[in-house]
């Protein structure tokens, strides 16, 4: 271990705290009172909260924990969006706390670790601190990463992995059952390794209990889908080609922080980026370590997310910055922890070219994402004009404009949904 471990590790915690303080303080002095988008149909569950509309599909989710939220947010302050965006933001950061419970043993000789999450704080992630409506994803990759931590980190026993499908459970209601599947197949993969060991002398009653486990995954996570699904989804289906090309230009984008226009500069990128994936699995390290075995899941979670997100969303620049940079951006530490342990593991000088190569790429563009022109300033401000030309507009409304199509926060006529508002007395309206 370097002489200087303790030094470096000190100040990148330091260098991620002013990063975390530095949003904190922007999402206080910017964000707006006033609902945006998806949030305006969350005053329809409002005042009360019955199990019909708890369990009523929005598009093809399941947002019960959203809902739940904006129940409890509603009866402590009326519904107010300014507070919400800075629960949000704490919600975002357990999110880390999640993914940082899985990694930290497994980084322990890595005094940088903490710079791993200073990506997550950068101005490209303002969408998901200042709109209340995401926690969905966030609590989705929150309860999926929680549930990887006890099936793959814990102790291998009935009750954590009862604790597993619990956790799964909670990350289906809380958007989809993308998530909670990646972590099934996962596991699934793990215990066959297991199962399949010369040494274990119960194969039976763990095979046993693997097909319980995925029995009960069916029922309390599959089945609720099939029973409160959407028949008439707003949802649009891309081509092969459309689904092909942003699919792969993702998966560039989550190892890279950057957008790229180039299918072909983005395949040959991303099978760099597999080296190490493949090579634990060619040399059979990823049968015998449970952290690497964690970190296979969130991979092939995050592979899931971005398949469903590409096939049924398409590729627009909304979609990728909501659906994209809120969740599937975990694998990327996952990536770089992989490449590090690459050279740790195999020292060579193909390994250390490989590592740098990748290391230097991943800090060029983190740094230019930070010191870019669009910087924090400009992306809080943006969002503050945005929100603040939709809260003039309503309050013009209300004091007897008639019009109610307030395109910077909805892009249909609010009549409805400001009537209801002003019945409830949410905290925008007084």
């Amino acid at each position: 271990m370097s002489k200087h471990y303790k030094t470096i590790n000190l100040v990148s915690w330091l260098i991620l705290a002013i990063f975390v303080v530095v949003n904190l303080v922007f999402i206080v002095n910017s964000t707006v009172n006033i609902p945006y988008w998806d949030e305006w149909e969350m005053i329809f569950y409002l005042p009360n909260l019955s199990l019909d509309m708890l369990f009523t599909p929005h598009n093809e989710h399941l947002i019960i924990t959203t809902k739940l939220y904006v129940y409890i947010m509603y009866l402590i302050n009326d519904l107010n969006f300014k507070y919400m965006a800075i629960v949000n933001y704490f919600f975002f950061i357990g999110m880390l706390f999640a993914l940082y419970l899985i990694i930290k043993d497994y980084t322990k000789t890595i005094p940088f670790t903490p710079l791993l999450f200073v990506m997550f704080f950068s101005h490209r992630f303002v969408t998901a601190f200042t709109q209340p409506f995401l926690i969905s994803l966030m609590l989705m990759t929150t309860f999926g990463l929680l549930a990887i931590y006890f099936g793959f980190i814990r102790e291998r026993n009935n009750r954590n992995t009862i604790i597993m499908l619990l956790l799964m459970w909670l990350s289906a209601i809380s958007t989809s059952y993308s998530f909670p599947t990646g972590v099934m197949i996962a596991f699934i993969l793990k215990e066959l390794i297991y199962i399949s060991k010369p040494e274990n002398k119960h194969k039976t009653y763990e095979i046993l209990r693997l097909v319980i486990t995925f029995l009960i995954f069916i029922a309390v996570v599959l089945l609720p889908f099939y029973i409160f699904k959407n028949d008439n989804p707003e949802t649009i289906f891309s081509s092969t080609p459309e689904f092909l090309s942003h699919f792969i230009n993702s998966l560039f984008l989550i190892s890279t922080l950057i957008k790229s226009s180039n299918l072909y500069s983005s395949i040959i990128y991303i099978i760099f980026v597999a080296i190490p994936i493949v090579v634990f699995i060619v040399n059979g390290d990823v049968f015998k370590n449970k952290y690497l075995q964690a970190f296979y899941a969130i991979l092939i979670c995050v592979i899931i997310n971005i398949a469903g997100v590409s096939l049924i969303r398409g590729s627009s620049e909304a979609i990728i910055a909501t659906r994209h940079y809120i969740f599937t951006l975990i694998a990327t530490p996952i990536i770089i922890i992989l490449f590090i342990k690459l050279h740790t593991r195999y020292k060579n000088k193909l390994t250390l070219i490989a590592t740098s190569l990748f290391l230097t790429i991943f800090s060029v563009s983190l740094i230019l994402t930070i010191i870019s022109s669009r910087g924090y300033q400009y992306r809080y401000s943006t969002q503050n004009i945005s929100q603040q030309d939709g809260s003039d507009c309503v309050k013009a409304y209300y004091a007897g404009s008639e019009n109610s199509l307030c395109k910077t926060i909805y892009p249909k006529p609010l009549d409805k949904h400001l009537k209801k508002a002003y019945e409830l007395q949410l905290s925008f309206v007084k």
